[in-house]
């Protein structure tokens, strides 16, 4: 599955909620309907990534710190870690990921134990996505 983007939000409701399960299938995390619960602790995110509470987020007017802390906040009262995921300025720089540093250190460590000695995931025949032979730069 290729995610597309683009420099403009999808113009339709519809058409965000399906960026955000785009999103979701490169992970195979499925988006989690909005039930209309607010408030702290109301909002169960937009993906259901495990052991992480995860917002998609439009690049229009980034804001990514002010987008973190809101998802941090979230995240804390949810008993999880803290995930978000926003468009990029560019199809190429799209979407981005903003991780806090300890909770990347442990995921990629994590990741590293689970691999053990031997090529990684990028290896021929387990190319990542968007970059299989012949993928554009």
């Amino acid at each position: 599955t290729t995610l597309r983007c683009t420099r403009r939000m999808p113009l339709t409701r519809s058409g965000w909620k399906g960026y955000e399960r785009s999103a979701g299938r490169r992970v195979g995390a499925p988006r989690i309907p909005v039930t209309g619960r607010q408030g702290p602790g109301g909002d169960p995110g937009d993906l259901a990534i495990e052991g992480f509470y995860t917002e998609v987020r439009d690049q229009k007017r980034p804001r990514p710190v002010r987008w973190m802390r809101e998802v941090w906040e979230e995240a804390r009262l949810h008993k999880r870690k803290p995930l978000l995921i926003f468009k990029g300025p560019a199809p190429h720089l799209s979407p981005l990921v903003l991780l806090r540093w300890a909770d990347f250190a442990e995921v990629y460590n994590r990741g590293r134990s689970d691999r053990g000695p031997g090529p990684d995931a990028a290896s021929p025949g387990r190319a990542l996505p968007d970059t299989a032979p012949g993928a554009g730069s």
